[in-house]
């Protein structure tokens, strides 16, 4: 299941993005599971920030806070903070990159 997270304070999103991608990336590298990541969006109307936990980074959402959700798209997950690049073909079969 995925899991998301909102944080509508910038400042608050610069810290914690910090911690949840060393956490990220420490559950990446002990477990070998290329689908661990983590993708951020920031909510230009808000200045919040938007996170979404792939479902191999269950544990590191929930340390974090984060709830289940359903599967975001491509275009409402974001950009990849931490993760294999090759998350975005196995996590958004079929759909097209957002443009930036």
């Amino acid at each position: 299941m995925w899991h998301h997270l909102y944080i509508d304070d910038p400042n608050e999103a610069y810290i914690t993005s910090k911690k949840m991608m060393e956490a990220t990336m420490a559950a990446l590298m002990a477990s070998g599971d290329n689908d661990t990541a983590l993708f951020s969006r920031l909510d230009i109307q808000t200045g919040g920030v938007n996170y979404y936990f792939t479902p191999s980074a269950a544990s590191v959402a929930r340390m974090f806070g984060a709830k289940p959700c359903d599967k975001p798209t491509w275009a409402v997950a974001g950009g990849l903070l931490v993760g294999d690049q090759g998350i975005f073909e196995r996590a958004f079969p079929g759909q097209e990159r957002p443009s930036r």
